[in-house]
């Protein structure tokens, strides 16, 4: 697979996916690409554990909610929305201490809110797990009453190089 990159997106504090502050997170970096997907290239580890070796199925149910959550900013830069339903298929274990690719796409969009898909990949081009969520767009004043919630949750980290192609 081959991603053109467009642009990086932004990242949080403490977000359990993005965030930088968060000692237990995934600390991921998410991109748009020429074809409106979200990618991102992480790995889990040992605070992401269920069985040895294996990440935890509410981890991968994270990681394909924030990643198919992020394609909106595609079209709707910086929009907020929450999670109404989110369906999960595992399909294969997402190992530990491994990279893998998650991707994300909004398949339809209305004023109100959207559909996504997630999906996740090894090394191989094994698909190990996909979702597909429905997303309630919010008014920050509706999800926080923190005074600079945007702040908080939407500030760039440039990359030591600019990515522009992700070859998986």
């Amino acid at each position: 697979m081959k991603f053109e990159i467009t642009k990086k997106q932004t990242n949080s504090c403490n977000c359990f996916v993005c965030g930088r502050d968060n000692k237990s997170g995934l600390f991921a970096s998410f991109y748009e690409t020429k074809d409106k997907e979200v990618v991102s290239v992480m790995k889990s580890s040992l605070f992401h554990q269920s069985y040895p070796e294996h990440t935890h199925g509410g981890i991968i149910c994270a990681i394909l909610d924030e990643t198919a959550g992020r394609a909106m900013w595609i079209d709707e830069p910086g929009v907020l929305a929450v999670t109404s339903r989110i369906s999960v298929k595992y399909r294969r274990p997402v190992p530990l201490e491994e990279d893998f690719l998650a991707v994300g796409k909004v398949v339809s969009n209305t004023p109100i809110g959207f559909v996504a898909v997630g999906k996740i990949y090894d090394k191989k081009g094994n698909l190990l797990a996909e979702s597909e969520g429905t997303y309630i767009k919010q008014k920050p004043s509706d999800i926080s009453k923190q005074e600079g919630m945007e702040d908080e949750i939407m500030f760039m980290i440039p990359d030591d190089e600019t990515v522009s192609v992700l070859e998986w």
